[in-house]
């Protein structure tokens, strides 16, 4: 985690938190893109938390299923948090500084699954 010059802790651990929430998000596009090559994309579902389910279809390959299922089931909760600390839904607004790297930990897992992922079509 960063320090921003002059920036309130509050304030720096809600930066962090939307940028972990925007690499949530990027993962979950991710992942439906890896389950269909080829530019096509059949689903009509927008929501991140319901897209992060493809990560077990895209990464198959690369992982075991039933740490698929952790992941996805770990980043949803995450992801679920991270709306509460922006929201102000939190009793912990000011998350536990080991707490923000156990997301940054998991974040950082499944984009590390992504980067296994082979894409023939480069």
């Amino acid at each position: 985690m960063t320090r921003i010059a002059g920036a309130p802790i509050k304030s720096e651990t809600r930066l962090e938190v939307m940028k972990l929430r925007l690499r949530i998000e990027k993962a979950a596009i991710q992942a439906v893109e890896d389950s269909f090559p080829g530019g096509i994309e059949p689903v009509k579902q927008r929501r991140i938390r319901d897209r992060l389910a493809f990560i077990t279809v895209a990464y198959a390959k690369e992982a075991p299923l039933d740490e698929l299922l952790g992941l996805v089931r770990m980043t949803r909760h995450v992801y679920s948090r991270t709306s509460d600390v922006l929201h102000g839904r939190s009793n912990m607004v000011n998350l536990p500084g080991a707490m923000l790297l156990e997301w940054e930990e998991l974040v950082s897992r499944v984009e590390a699954l992504q980067s296994l992922k082979v894409h023939p079509e480069l």
